[in-house]
């Protein structure tokens, strides 16, 4: 058994055109066919850099008394790997294709749709299987976004307590957990500790007593699994 090891290269693709059409229309003359179980696999949302492992199960259909191998199996870019079986084989036989997509430079923030053709000749024609799914861009502190990150409340009255919410969006595909909210003495904080899930939102609540006269400001620490950013409130306490 051989195991033939394929690294798409878009040049290739354009090569098929060329070189194939006269051998594929003599070899249509034999009455066997891969017949797909998917024509199309689609595969979960992943971020930028996961390699996708997909494969792609056929019968062999037509004529009992023909062979049928599969040549070579073009994929449209070096991003996608291919393994296959080429020993000869006969109708009812199982195969199939193996093919990993490495998603490294498809990512975007609000998710990529990959769409690539995958062409497969054997010497009873050929056919074209279809990939699909989306890619999200690498997960960032920069893709944690907030209804503002500084909040003047202008003058306040000593002693009475004054309140704001920050809003939290999460943009990284990957889910994010507010794990702590830390604040320079003062400010009262509230927060949910449940996952945001991407294009959701959450609620940093903070309260503030006026306990001291004069100008203030101080500083919010909000701490995520993927870092820290900071948000601040200020203003001044007037009799």
């Amino acid at each position: 058994m051989n195991l033939i090891r394929w690294i798409g290269k878009g040049a290739i693709i354009l090569g098929i055109v060329s070189i194939l059409p006269n051998q594929l229309k003599s070899q249509n003359s034999n009455n066997v066919r891969l017949k797909f179980k998917a024509d199309t696999i689609f595969f979960e949302p992943v971020v930028a850099g996961v390699k996708v492992h997909l494969t792609y199960q056929f019968a062999v259909q037509g004529d009992s008394s023909q062979k049928t191998k599969i040549h070579q199996v073009y994929t449209g870019c070096s991003c996608t790997a291919t393994e296959y079986n080429d020993d000869s084989m006969n109708a009812g036989d199982l195969g199939k294709v193996d093919l990993t997509f490495d998603s490294e430079e498809w990512g975007a923030d609000t998710g990529y749709l990959v769409n690539k053709h995958i062409y497969v000749i054997y010497n009873g024609g050929s056919q074209v299987v279809f990939l699909q799914g989306r890619v999200f861009s690498k997960d960032t502190l920069s893709k944690i976004r907030y209804s503002k990150k500084l909040h003047d409340f202008g003058e306040i009255t000593h002693q009475i307590r004054v309140s704001y919410t920050f809003v939290i969006y999460n943009d990284n595909f990957t889910p994010i957990r507010i794990e702590n909210v830390r604040t320079s003495a003062g400010p009262l904080v509230k927060w949910s500790k449940d996952m945001i899930h991407y294009g959701d939102s959450s609620l940093i609540h903070v309260a503030f007593g006026a306990g001291n006269m004069g100008r203030f400001s101080k500083v919010i620490t909000v701490s995520t699994n993927l870092g820290n950013q900071i948000l601040r409130i200020n203003g001044e306490v007037i009799e």
